[in-house]
């Protein structure tokens, strides 16, 4: 008898990997604390689907400067 239960792992980790794989500028963004969030994941969504603006999406994410804290914006 065959049985295809390593095959569902196979793919589920195949899945789970392509989309974190995809969310990798974003998840960049998110830990460097940068300063325009929502550009990033404009372009990582834009990008995604076009194939041509993940990676600008992916420089932007490592290159942007990071924001300041907030109890450097009152001094």
């Amino acid at each position: 008898m065959i049985t295809y239960g390593p095959a569902f792992w196979f793919w589920f980790l195949v899945i789970v990997g392509a989309i974190a794989f995809a969310a990798l500028p974003t998840i960049i963004a998110m830990l460097r604390r940068t300063g325009d969030l929502t550009t990033i994941i404009a372009f990582n969504i834009i990008g995604c689907a076009t194939l041509v603006g993940w990676p600008v999406a992916l420089v932007l994410a490592c290159i942007w400067p990071k924001q300041a804290p907030d109890d450097e914006l009152w001094m």
